[in-house]
């Protein structure tokens, strides 16, 4: 009966253990999020922005619903590293129709940031990279800069109006 006992008493003793370093790990996290990197906020040489969400299409060039909450949450994130620019980056280099789709993909994004309230001097647009999903468009915190618009490679394929023209 003793030795059950003293089993017990271990087994409680590394339980709450763990569970104390899960509370401190959780908690972390979440602080994390809410204030940002709080050793960051005065130093204009780096950008310590947490990793951001992957925007993802589906056959179509414009944003789902789903992906303006991730825009949204990127901005909530972005606003608390004022230090930091957001790269756009898009995928597609293989080919003139994947460059333009890549284009019309990171417009898009950057359209949105822009509405947004974001500021045009925080953004860098990127597109036609390799490397990456043809399908995605990935943003990182930066401190480089960069262009925030590029011209669309083929107007006459773009799929955004206000830049499309006719071709022949």
């Amino acid at each position: 009966m003793e030795k059950d006992m003293i089993i017990w008493q271990k087994k409680l003793t590394s339980n709450s253990n763990f569970f104390m370093t899960s509370i401190r790990f959780v908690f972390a996290i979440v602080l994390f999020a809410l204030t940002g990197n709080v050793f960051a906020h005065g130093n204009t040489d780096s950008c310590s922005m947490p990793p951001l969400p992957v925007i993802e299409f589906k056959k179509t060039v414009f944003l789902s619903a789903l992906n303006m909450r991730k825009l949204d949450t990127i901005i909530k994130i972005a606003g608390r590293n004022p230090t930091c620019k957001i790269k756009v980056m898009g995928y597609g280099a293989s080919s003139i129709k994947g460059q333009v789709i890549s284009w019309d993909r990171v417009y898009s994004v950057v359209q949105y940031l822009k509405k947004r309230g974001f500021n045009n001097d925080r953004i860098i647009f990127e597109y036609a990279l390799q490397g990456g999903d043809p399908n995605s468009v990935d943003l990182i915190g930066t401190i480089e800069d960069g262009p925030s618009i590029t011209p669309v490679p083929l107007p006459c394929k773009t799929q955004h109006k206000l830049f499309r023209k006719k071709c022949k």
